[in-house]
């Protein structure tokens, strides 16, 4: 999943390197912005809270 969402520099207007994600990842602690942006990398169109 981390190469899915290593993303060119300004893809979604953040310079993502794979190494990047994967700290923050591994780190289990990250902002709700970067959820958003990894969502809208992997393609997700929505969030579905129940």
């Amino acid at each position: 999943m981390h190469q899915t969402c290593a993303l060119p520099p300004g893809a979604v207007g953040l310079p993502e390197t794979e190494a990047s994600v994967q700290v923050k990842i591994n780190r289990g602690a990250f902002p709700a912005w970067f959820m958003l942006a990894l969502m809208k990398a992997v393609g997700a169109n929505a969030i579905r809270l129940e």
